[in-house]
This record gives structure tokens, sequence and C-alpha cells, in this order.
């Protein structure tokens, strides 16, 4: 790499479902994923619920760096959700660094006009992994969305690079995101608002800081409200490792809440017209994975449980 290509350091009417009662599922018939036309993609995700162990032993953004070639990887940190993006970027740099990096560079992307500056693309395009940090994902997707940057953060995905996202950047990866919301358990029509991501996971939607800040209910109601969408929440200090055939392992100290709306027999969705009125909702498949579990997004269905031992 040049130096000079490196950056610097309700209620329903009469006469409705709700007077019925719900038909039951084929479970034999449960939906599975077409086969898309991504199938040549070598990359990985590694999506972390934020607040990770940055003091300890890291376990969590450990693993990112070991993904990413250990001793060998060359990482990008990009604090565009940021506020105060300089900062949040030097935090990572170090923390990569001392984990064992060899090369990593913050990119000061903050602006559109950044994304599509050709030194930043080039410095892509050699990386074996780029991280987002947290702060507000759409400060990110609107800064480099569509960009010829955002084309480049693909090609390396594409190729076997890793693309790491804690908080806001976890969110951002996938094509559906969430882009803000209420908190509390119950879902309500109006509890949340989704918006266009980065579109590297498909069929898929990340909800962060999941317990501590009680995103049960949004999470549901986005899947109510499309059930074709599988619902991941991933807790605090917590990260999903998904792989290119689209399954995922469990890293971290807390759980991963999975939420399966394919077998949804009935929601009152389309009858609710106030945003104060909870969602009825029936049939979520829901399961709560832990360190060492494992999961299968396309066939929508656990597939390793952890050790006794952990």
């Amino acid at each position: 790499m040049n130096e000079s290509d490196k950056p610097t350091s309700g209620t329903s009417p009469e006469g409705s479902p709700l007077d019925r009662r719900p038909p039951q599922p084929h479970r034999s018939e449960a939906p599975q994923e077409a086969p898309l036309p991504d199938t040549a993609i070598k990359g990985s995700l590694f999506v972390i619920g934020g607040a990770e162990d940055k003091k300890g032993p890291m376990r969590v953004l450990k693993r990112f760096v070991e993904l990413c070639g250990g001793s060998r990887a060359s990482i990008g940190v990009l604090a565009t959700a940021s506020k105060n993006s300089p900062d949040a970027a030097d935090v990572y740099v170090d923390i990569f660094r001392r984990l064992g990096a060899r090369d990593v560079f913050a990119m000061p992307i903050t602006s559109r006009s950044d994304a599509y500056n050709p030194k930043y693309i080039r410095f892509m395009e050699q990386l074996s992994g780029a991280f987002f940090t947290g702060g507000n994902q759409i400060a990110l997707t609107s800064a480099i969305g569509g960009t010829t940057l955002s084309a480049a953060l693909y090609h390396m995905y594409e190729r076997g690079g890793v693309v790491g996202g804690t908080s806001a950047g976890a969110s951002a990866v996938s094509r559906h995101m969430i882009m803000g919301g209420a908190t509390g358990i119950s879902p309500r029509k109006g509890k949340v608002t989704v918006a266009a991501g980065l579109g590297l996971l498909k069929n898929v939607v990340v909800d962060q800081h999941f317990s501590a800040r009680r995103r049960l209910g949004r999470l549901l109601t986005v899947v109510a409200t499309n059930p074709f969408l599988l619902g991941i929440g991933i807790d605090e200090d917590t990260a999903c490792h998904i792989h290119p055939e689209r399954t995922f392992d469990v890293y971290g100290s807390g759980t991963v809440t999975v939420l399966d709306g394919s077998e949804i027999t009935y929601t009152n969705v389309p009858y609710v017209e106030r945003n104060d009125v909870p969602l009825c909702i029936y049939n979520v498949r829901t399961h709560v994975l832990i360190n060492g579990s494992s999961y299968d997004i396309a066939r929508r269905k656990p597939l390793r449980a952890p050790s006794t031992e952990e």
C-alpha cells in the first residue's frame, strides 16, 4: 500500500379476522429462502450489539481482529456514524493495534464527497477488514450509501474481507435498517422507523443494545409488519459472526434473540390506526442464543447448542 493512499490516523372492524380462530401453520411448509444471486460472496460480517469490552480481555473485538487475519490484518476504521468521528476512530485504531493487527487506519469519511475520494476507494480495496463505529446509523448510510466507497466496500466483502460494526454500525450493514424507535417490551405500530441500510445482509433486520435498552417491542413490530424479515436482537458485548453461507455463530457475554415471523398466523397490524394501541401477533418463533450457539438464517433454525462448559 502506498503511503499516499493511507488515511490519517387496536381494535379491528366487525367481521374482521379477529372474530375467527386463526388457521394453524403447516410446519412442513415453513418457507426457506430462494437461492440468492450473491452466492459468490466469500466474506463475512461481524455485528456487535454495542458497549463491547474495551479494557479487559476484549473477547469480542479480539475475535474480529482474528477474522481479519490477526497479525496480517489490514483494517480500516470508519467513525462516520459518530459526532466525534476522529476520537471514536482513534479508540478502535488503538485497540486493534494492541490486539495484534498489522495495519490499522482511521478513514475520515464524514461526507458524501469523502466517499468519492479516489484515495479512500483504493485504500478500501486493499483492506482485509472494515469496521464501523457506533453513533447514528442515518449519518453513516446517508454519507456512503450508493457511493463509490460503498461499491468498494461490497467488493472487499465479496472477495473475502470482513465487515464489522458495533451499535449503529451493526444495524447499518443490512438492507433493511432500524433507524430509530421507542423502548419497551410490547409491540406498537408507531414504535419503530425503518430505512434502507448498506445492503450487505439481506432479509434480516438487526437491532442492538437489545436487552439493556429494552428493544424487544420495536423488533417485534418490524417482524409483524413484514414477517419475511428475520429479526436479530444483539445484546451489548455480544456479536454475531455471519458466514458466507448465511449461518452465524455467537460470541460474547450476552444473548442474541432471534424473532422468526415466517409462521405468523395472525396479526392486527392492518387494522390498528393509532400508534398507542398494542399489536397482537400469533406464533412468532423465538430463539435465545448465547456464546457458542449457531443459527442458520436461510433455513431459520438453530444449528449447534453451546458447550455445557461455557
